[in-house]
């Protein structure tokens, strides 16, 4: 506890929390800890290192956490932490193609647990489409629970993907990341989500802050991470001329925004919207503002490959697709029939009926079944 300056937990919940730690409970914690922090001591790098680089910039996410930290937490409370970067791509010198963020965040109180944090991204252009996908997660650490420690289980908090690079549609998952996953993270990190915690360590919106600036996402609007990797759909209400009506109309304006003034003529009202991932943070923790209160989710028309001829490509697409799938099932019909009739004139004259019966009725529903073969299966009926 005092090597590495933990607190007694608040005497305001200490006897609500479950213990303080066995022995064994300890051991455990000291030993990963230990490890954990001697894998990530940057310092042993320098200038002269292959991986300089990656120091570099390992260093400058420290240094951006120290100052969110300052910003966000409690006086008192420090914010325990250790980053550490898993493989970084650099398509050029200093542009990064794909990025790997891990960080344990450790209990500030003299409880033995620990949040393990992950964030992946990866952005690369093409000559006509793009590749992208980014991924925050985390896995929780009870050292009382042995099986926990090298568990690999991580649970998703968020995401977003291009699943068809050339149409780059946004297909984003957020259901994760709400009040409940808060809550459970607060309890373990700090051993209660009460009021009086919050208002000794952080508030809801801070601790999401500061979880995704401990996984590489130091900015504050939550829209990119370091080196200007994107994360992908933005609001932009100004862009859309009913939502700027409708908004001029109402005299939205959010925070000190210069450029929403709803007194001044519309020409000059550019009131500013938000990332997807500032959006989901602010409604969840109940800040959303008289502007952000009207954010718009992406569709199809907001994908960057989308154009005017892609629904009728898409049409034609399926209707082809519909053609593949039934002759499949014609094809799966036709063996059926050779198999019933193993007399070959018989297989020959029903298979006659049914080409005629396919060619004929194609675009309509048919029941071959039925239309093969009647009550009986004589000759005269097959003819």
């Amino acid at each position: 506890v005092d090597q590495f300056g933990l607190q007694p937990v608040p005497d305001a919940w200490k006897d609500s929390t479950h213990g303080r730690g066995s022995e064994t409970a300890w051991k455990r914690y000291y030993n990963y800890r230990s490890r954990v922090e001697d894998i990530a001591d940057v310092d042993k790098l320098s200038e002269d290192d292959d991986g300089y680089l990656d120091y570099k910039y390992l260093k400058e996410w420290q240094q951006e956490v120290e100052l969110r930290s300052e910003e966000y937490m409690a006086t008192d409370v420090e914010w325990h932490w250790t980053p550490k970067l898993g493989n970084l791509t650099w398509e050029d010198y200093e542009q990064l193609r794909s990025a790997e963020y891990y960080a344990h965040v450790w209990s500030p109180f003299a409880i033995p647990h620990a949040i393990e944090l992950e964030h992946r991204y990866h952005g690369r252009a093409r000559y006509r489409s793009f590749e992208f996908f980014t991924f925050w997660g985390y896995r929780l650490i009870d050292f009382e629970d042995e099986s926990t420690i090298d568990s690999d289980r991580f649970k998703n908090i968020c995401s977003n993907c291009y699943e068809d690079d050339v149409l780059r549609q946004d297909i984003i998952k957020e259901s994760h990341m709400n009040n409940n996953t808060s809550s459970k993270i607060r309890k373990f990190l700090y051993g209660t989500d009460s009021d009086e915690s919050k208002a000794i360590t952080c508030s809801d919106m801070n601790l999401w802050l500061m979880l995704f600036a401990s996984m590489g996402t130091t900015d504050p609007d939550l829209d990119t991470d370091p080196n200007d990797c994107d994360h992908g759909y933005a609001w932009c209400p100004s862009r859309d001329k009913e939502m700027k009506q409708k908004l001029y109309d109402l005299g939205a304006s959010e925070g000190n925004d210069p450029r929403a003034n709803p007194n001044g003529p519309i020409e000059d009202y550019y009131p500013s919207g938000c990332g997807w991932l500032k959006h989901r943070l602010l409604q969840i923790t109940g800040n959303l503002g008289p502007v952000t209160q009207h954010y718009q989710p992406p569709t199809i028309k907001d994908a960057g490959g989308y154009d005017e001829n892609y629904q009728l490509w898409m049409d034609r697409k399926a209707k082809y697709q519909a053609k593949v799938d039934r002759l499949k099932n014609d094809t799966e019909f036709m063996d059926r029939l050779i198999q019933r009739y193993q007399n070959p004139r018989d297989s020959m004259l029903v298979c006659m009926k049914w080409f005629k019966i396919s060619s004929s009725s194609y675009d309509q529903d048919v029941n071959y079944d039925e239309a093969c073969w009647s009550d009986s299966d004589s000759d005269d009926n097959i003819e």
